[in-house]
């Protein structure tokens, strides 16, 4: 009322110049202009619209609206997961050009009723039920019950047209509520690992729908903690791994980096161990070093071969084609042949 008053005084003061007659005429146009916008303004223009026949059209994302439910009607429901019915609702719709992973949040700054979220895709007659949220968090000092709506990790495909309806949860939650709709940063396909060598291995990964800039490999020990291992940034969906230490197992995972401080989450691990012998103590020495002088020990004749190993310590059969003495005694194993 304050802002009105002020303006007449400045056209009251222009009249004095312009003279009582244009003064009036210029009011009378005036007033009869603010008339057919408000009468032919309906909420939609407000805000959501108040069907899907007349919904607000977003036209770009980021997109933030600030408006006010009361007033509109109640023309939609659904249940995420709870039943009750008769709050007034609003509608906007957006159709991506490009295939987008966004976030839809009334957690913001004015809204302050019990709200609940939902978004159809193509038509709201039927059409796909693509996301529904009642309860999801608050925005303290505003709303200090966590029964805000949020949409996390929408998948908007390019040329489809969606239907996001702001809704209440029950007859008289109505109200003034802010809507947000961001991008998020999409998870990148799973790693994966090949042409492992002793010190080298090759990771690859599936390519992120947010299309970014970079990606960041992080690999460390087996069973480490992302964020505490080796990180290397790509701009490809591939990376080589080096200096890598023998005979080692090792985890890599991956993440997209959309801009900075906008990351997706880590996907992995995939694991693998580099080529090399394992060192150790030997747990049977036997095995591996045997004089034959008592027998043959931890060893077992084979009777599925063409041929059977002779224990003797007196020379072979056929001289001098086989030793006379063992390397550790007597004792040795043999095997004869002939062409």
């Amino acid at each position: 009322m304050n802002r009105n008053y002020l303006r007449f005084r400045k056209l009251e003061s222009a009249s004095t110049l312009l003279g009582t007659r244009i003064f009036h005429t210029f009011l009378f146009m005036l007033f009869t202009t603010l008339l057919v916008v408000n009468t032919n303004k309906s909420y939609a223009q407000l805000g959501g619209g108040d069907t899907c026949g007349n919904a607000t059209v977003i036209p770009s994302i980021p997109f933030l609206d600030t408006a006010n439910t009361i007033g509109a009607t109640d023309n939609y429901n659904e249940v995420c997961p709870y039943t009750p019915t008769g709050a007034v609702d609003v509608v906007y719709q957006y159709t991506p050009t490009t295939n987008v992973l966004v976030e839809l949040t009334l957690c913001l700054q004015t809204t302050n009723y019990d709200t609940k979220m939902y978004i159809y895709s193509d038509s709201c007659n039927g059409g796909p039920l693509v996301g529904c949220n009642d309860d999801d968090c608050d925005n303290s000092p505003v709303f200090t019950d966590p029964y805000l709506s949020r949409l996390s990790g929408i998948n908007m495909m390019a040329g489809t047209t969606y239907y996001i309806v702001v809704d209440g949860y029950s007859l008289g939650d109505e109200g003034p509520y802010t809507l947000s709709i961001t991008e998020i940063c999409a998870d990148p396909g799973a790693p994966a690992v090949s042409n492992i060598t002793a010190s080298s291995a090759d990771v690859n990964w599936g390519p992120s729908p947010s299309a970014p800039p970079n990606y960041e490999v992080e690999y460390g020990p087996s069973g480490f903690t992302p964020g505490n291992g080796m990180g290397v940034l790509s701009t490809d969906t591939a990376e080589p791994l080096t200096g890598l230490s023998t005979a080692t197992a090792y985890d890599v995972y991956v993440r997209a980096i959309c801009a900075v401080g906008d990351s997706s989450g880590w996907v992995g691990p995939a694991s693998f161990v580099t080529q090399g012998v394992i060192c150790g103590a030997v747990e049977n020495p036997a095995t591996y070093s045997e004089s034959f002088e008592t027998g043959i020990g931890s060893w077992t004749q084979s009777l599925t071969d063409d041929f059977d190993w002779t224990r003797d310590a007196n020379g072979t059969t056929s001289s001098p084609t086989g030793p006379s003495t063992g390397s550790d005694g007597a004792w040795y194993m043999y095997i004869e042949t002939s062409t």
